[in-house]
């Protein structure tokens, strides 16, 4: 029989102190604590700690994880295994999928809505938590305790339903695979304050990270109402925060090198409004210490 090799590592992944418990991640937690195998889906846009809150949750249960990240060419032979000839012995390279529900680990589907729908048919059987035929090997694989699937997507499964275009590369899903998630999380943008707490853990400068938090805000309130094509991530916000502000030492300039791949007006226009939030005058009322349910909810669950 051919040889075998695992070539995806699985492990516990570890604690990132930069990171703040925020949206989904209690369910998330609450989910995997709980033994049912009940695959979910976290929706949201991009940038806004989806994978992240995922990735920090297994930690925090030292659980086992491996993310597999889902684009229009991934295959079966990908996530289950495939042959490949190796200085002329056949061997077989068993896919990250297939490991985890050897191992029991959670799997995470990175960005499922990129994947082709038929593609993504493939997954059935082990979404509905049952043994897979590999049809490579002739094996069953049985999924061992613990084995989750957790799948992230900027869309519900339906494809770019906006008119930005923003998410042009989004697929639609089949719905016999969607019926398959009976759990479906909403990851919206973190409050002001959890944000705030987030950047402070890569800069000490309180000002820059109050006046960053606050011009995300307004961006994205612009691009709610549809008068802009593209907002301020959070995690583009870290970026400039903590890399760019670091490298550069120099706000304007860190804002300047996190946003200059939008279009040059859209460019020219969220410099002048940081610009303009940053050397507004701050009223006592602004630098009071806002109290909200996320600050709150990360208290309860310490790391």
């Amino acid at each position: 029989f051919p040889v075998t090799i695992d070539h995806a590592k699985i492990e516990v992944p570890a604690v990132n102190p930069e990171f703040v418990p925020f949206g989904v991640y209690k369910d998330l937690v609450d989910v995997l604590q709980s033994g049912v195998f009940a695959p979910v889906m976290i929706t949201g846009d991009s940038g806004n700690g989806k994978t992240f809150s995922v990735q920090q949750a297994c930690a925090k249960l030292k659980r086992k994880f491996v993310s597999i990240s889902i684009d229009e060419e991934t295959t079966e032979d990908d996530l289950f295994g495939k042959y490949e000839l190796i200085d002329g012995n056949t061997v077989y390279f068993s896919g990250a999928f297939e490991q985890a529900m050897l191992e029991g680990a959670v799997v995470l589907l990175d960005e499922m809505d990129r994947g082709r729908c038929g593609n993504m048919i493939t997954l059935n059987m082990a979404l509905d938590g049952y043994d897979v035929f590999n049809k490579k090997t002739g094996r069953t694989i049985s999924p061992a305790a613990g084995f989750m699937v957790v799948a992230t997507c900027n869309t519900k499964g339906q494809g770019d339903t906006s008119d930005s275009g923003r998410l042009v590369a989004a697929n639609v899903l089949d719905e016999s695979t969607l019926e398959r998630f009976p759990i479906t999380l909403e990851q919206e943008y973190p409050s002001a304050a959890v944000e705030a707490k987030m950047l402070s853990k890569v800069c000490d400068d309180e000002q820059f990270v109050e006046a960053l938090v606050k011009w995300a805000n307004v961006t994205r309130e612009s691009y709610r109402a549809g008068a802009v094509e593209n907002m301020i991530t959070t995690r583009r916000l870290k970026f400039i925060a903590g890399e760019n502000y670091k490298i550069f030492k120099n706000q304007k300039k860190a804002v300047e090198r996190g946003i200059a791949r939008f279009p040059e007006i859209l460019r020219k226009s969220f410099v002048e409004l940081f610009e303009s939030i940053a050397t507004a005058p701050v009223a006592p009322a602004e630098v009071a210490v806002e109290t909200t349910t996320e600050d709150q909810f990360d208290t309860d669950i310490p790391f």
